[in-house]
């Protein structure tokens, strides 16, 4: 599937690629692009730790695997502290400039709602009254400014409006995906891991308050179901279990 998109990428010329890594990062299948331009190191924490190790230092080791010599990376705010310790040790081991969203960006939230969230953003060169992200949560928020950071490593002088014209009519299907059924809200999302957990329940948070929930839950057998569980579901919620096909 990586080769047929990368021939495909090839076939229609594009300006830039983005490709998505797998699992990890040194041994994904997309680890085979040589000379990328920029790469991104999104929040890291223990997941897939059957194959990347039970560390957050094992698991970084994987993900910063795509990082190459000389060549620029962003990391994004991070869970753990460590992360940006090993981002500088990586940074001088590769001789590659790093960019730590969190230490050079600010993004204020102005509004929640079930329909847009929406922020003040100061970059090191520009500030951005109002942003509106169709998008729902503040890790949105989060990723948001990380995918802003990008642009100005490839295009500083970027037109903002661009961006902020697709972001407040950006859909991510799964991902606080908010629909209405008969009347009653309900919310589509894939969160699989303990922090998508506690995002998830953060914004649940914010946009109902101590209102109770019922949640349909569904695990793949290599999840902590315990962990994700505790994060998620509150005294008053409800809860059903069902499997996946």
């Amino acid at each position: 599937m990586t080769l047929i998109a990368l021939q495909y990428f090839h076939d229609e010329d594009v300006d830039f690629a983005v490709m998505e890594v797998g699992v990890g990062g040194r041994l994904d299948a997309t680890n085979v692009v040589e000379s990328p331009v920029i790469s991104v190191i999104t929040p890291i924490e223990k997941e897939h730790t059957e194959l990347l190790g039970n560390s957050i230092a094992s698991i970084s080791y994987e993900k910063f695997g795509i990082v190459r010599e000389k060549t620029p990376f962003v990391v994004s705010t991070q869970p753990d502290s460590f992360v940006l310790d090993f981002a500088r040790s990586v940074s001088l081991q590769k001789r590659a400039p790093c960019v730590l969203v969190g230490s050079k960006y600010r993004a204020s939230i102005l509004n929640r709602s079930t329909e847009e969230y929406s922020f003040r953003l100061e970059t090191p060169s520009r500030l951005i009254p109002k942003v509106t992200l169709a998008l729902l949560g503040d890790h949105q928020v989060d990723n948001a400014v990380t995918a802003w950071c990008v642009l100005d490593q490839l295009l500083p002088e970027f037109d903002p409006v661009k961006v902020t014209d697709v972001w407040a009519n950006l859909t991510l299907p799964g991902r606080f995906e908010f629909r209405v059924k008969e009347g009653r809200d309900v919310i589509l999302d894939a969160a699989h891991t303990i922090n998508s957990a506690k995002a998830l329940r953060k914004t649940l948070d914010q946009l109902y308050g101590g209102e109770p929930i019922t949640f349909v839950l569904s695990f793949l057998d290599d999840k902590n179901v315990e962990g994700f569980v505790q994060h998620l579901v509150r005294w008053g919620d409800a809860v059903v279990l069902t499997q996946v096909d």
